[in-house]
């Protein structure tokens, strides 16, 4: 994955990203995590908001932060900087790509990854060409300060930063040509190639699949305790489960070796249930190392199989039910029989005499 990107460098690319999660509809959850923008009180569930820093390499999840619903997600990853070691390299959607970040980040030996972010104008006539797709241009520092940032660390920063542009054109049989813009700090083109930065951003498509683990396939997306203590620690219990997980996949993957990425988590997930109550009454340690021995080589076996440009789009299957919203508390609903659909039309009774 890192190859060509960093040549006799050990380096570490983290995925960073934001999700949102159900939490009951109680008061102390309510006061703790609000409910999102225009949602009536009583009609729908406090939302949580989290932004986890991944590994990109096998899925693990290093650190994460939540907050209430509507808490900006720089804000929050403001957090997760003590968590980024020197010689790292951050990888994230557009959000990231902004002078702030591209600017401080740097002076910690992090390098940044990111998409262009949608409000920097470019203007290509006065850059330096660095290769094909691939320029070097000066961004300035703005007159706001952001707010994740104190006064005198934003005069800390360099007044201009040099930074990559890099376009990308990606194109899939039966599918739009599309084309993107990223940003990075790393400047030098003779040790980063462009291809290379190109390829390593459509990597980050891997987050949304670990979130996936996480939400659909271990049922994290809707939490069920009551009070924002037990909401943080089920949330907590969740990631120690998923990155015990991760670590059973890499070890499985360096013992057969094989990749990482060719491991199923929803497999891991059926064989490790299956196995558990199994290894839990074994008594023996030769037959438990036996056990695990054989626990490795199934989650080998069930490898998922290379899909180049599979699309796998966001859209439910299951239909829901037909039933109306709640736009009103509970206690005050009055269900109106067929709303939003005609009235059943009835048959004349008929007496036979």
């Amino acid at each position: 994955m890192l190859s060509g990107l960093r040549r006799g460098v050990s380096s570490t690319v983290k995925v960073v990203d934001a999700t949102s999660l159900q939490t009951p509809d109680t008061q102390a959850n309510w006061r703790r995590y609000h409910y999102p923008t225009g949602q009536k009180p009583g009609c729908g569930f406090p939302v949580l908001r989290a932004v986890a820093l991944f590994a990109l390499a096998g899925g693990a999840l290093h650190d994460v932060v939540t907050a209430a619903c509507y808490t900006a997600e720089l804000v929050m990853f403001k957090a997760l900087w003590p968590s980024l070691n020197c010689g790292d390299i951050l990888l994230g959607d557009r959000a990231y790509g902004c002078f702030p970040l591209l600017a401080a980040l740097p002076l910690q030996g992090v390098d940044v990854v990111a998409r262009l972010h949608q409000g920097r104008q470019l203007d290509l006539r006065r850059v330096r060409k660095l290769g094909p797709e691939d320029w070097l241009t000066t961004l300035h520092r703005a007159y706001i300060i952001p707010p994740y940032m104190t006064a005198a660390a934003w005069r800390a920063l360099p007044a201009d930063i040099e930074v990559r542009m890099i376009r990308s054109t990606f194109s899939r049989p039966g599918l739009r040509t599309r084309t993107i813009w990223i940003v990075t700090t790393l400047t030098d083109a003779t040790c980063y190639s462009a291809k290379a930065i190109a390829e390593l951003y459509t990597q980050r498509w891997q987050l949304e699949l670990s979130w996936r683990d996480l939400k659909t396939t271990m049922g994290m997306e809707c939490l069920r305790c009551r009070t924002p203590a037990m909401v943080e620690k089920e949330l907590r219990m969740f990631l120690i489960d998923y990155n015990g997980l991760r670590g059973l996949m890499a070890e499985a993957a360096a013992t057969h070796q094989v990749s990482r990425q060719s491991i199923s988590f929803k497999g891991t997930v059926d064989t490790v249930r299956t196995f558990h109550p199994v290894m839990l009454r074994t008594q023996s340690p030769r037959t438990l190392k036996r056990l695990r021995s054989r626990l490795l080589s199934i989650l080998v076996a069930d490898a998922l199989p290379l899909r180049p440009g599979r699309r796998e789009p966001r859209a439910a299957k299951k239909r829901p039910k037909p039933y109306p919203l709640l736009t009103k508390p509970r206690r005050r609903f009055k269900e109106a029989p067929y709303r939003g659909a005609p009235r059943p039309r009835k048959r004349p009774q008929t007496v036979l005499t």
